[in-house]
């Protein structure tokens, strides 16, 4: 494994510190790089801020990952309201500050002087009060935005919950019926059910084409000018 190496290292170097802060190393692809990430095992997976970021294969120099081709990076997690009961979101700044280490010892120091006080956000799923899509902030601010000026409806008429399925509904009333828009987990859609019944769906990665099915549905029912 190109990275395989490295890992061991960065393990058995933090060990006590990820020991202490009930975390773990793991890798993911992103782009150019591999991303070491240090997470909780459990289902909610509270990710650090603190990454390690290491040249990928087809980008790097070396036949396995290197300490010469490393960045250690320490992102931003913003919590943002959503709604008016006490739902946040997460929105992430990467990439706020970075290092270039000259050496494995200069990277292991500095992820060890950061991660004790580094902030922590989930990345798994059916964590309380945080959406379980990572673009929901932005969906919500638009959805608000769009029901306020074309229906005036304002944020206070929308309800946020999650069902025991584990799906974020956001729901309101209009016109006499009731009007919900589901984001599925795991299929990562958001569909339209309006009194019941599934009206319209939507890749929810989409921001624009959940905001789209709502408002295209709802003028249909109620615009005589559309």
């Amino acid at each position: 494994m190109f990275i395989e190496k490295r890992m061991r290292e960065i393990n058995e170097a933090l060990d006590p510190i990820l020991r202490a802060l009930g975390l773990e190393c793991r890798v993911r692809p992103v782009g150019a790089a591999l991303r070491v990430t240090f997470e909780s095992p459990d289902e909610q997976r509270w990710r650090s801020t603190v990454e390690i970021r290491f040249a990928a294969k087809e980008s790097s120099k070396h036949s396995e990952a290197s300490w010469e081709e490393c960045r250690v990076v320490l992102n931003e997690a913003i919590l943002v309201p959503v709604g008016t009961t006490g739902w946040k979101c997460h929105d992430i700044m990467e990439d706020w500050e970075t290092w270039t280490p000259d050496s494995r010892e200069h990277a292991i120091e500095l992820v060890s002087d950061m991660l004790e006080c580094a902030s922590l956000y989930p990345v798994g799923t059916n964590v309380a009060g945080v959406p379980n899509f990572s673009n929901f902030g932005d969906i919500w601010c638009q959805l608000v935005r769009d029901l306020d000026r074309a229906f005036a409806i304002d944020e206070t008429d929308l309800e946020l919950y999650r069902s025991n399925d584990g799906d974020d509904i956001v729901s309101f009333e209009y016109g006499g019926s009731k009007f919900e828009i589901v984001f599925l987990v795991p299929s990562y859609h958001a569909l339209l059910r309006v009194d019941g019944e599934v009206k319209a769906r939507s890749a929810a990665y989409r921001t624009s084409q959940v905001i789209e099915l709502v408002k295209t549905f709802m003028l249909m029912q109620f615009d005589p000018n559309f």
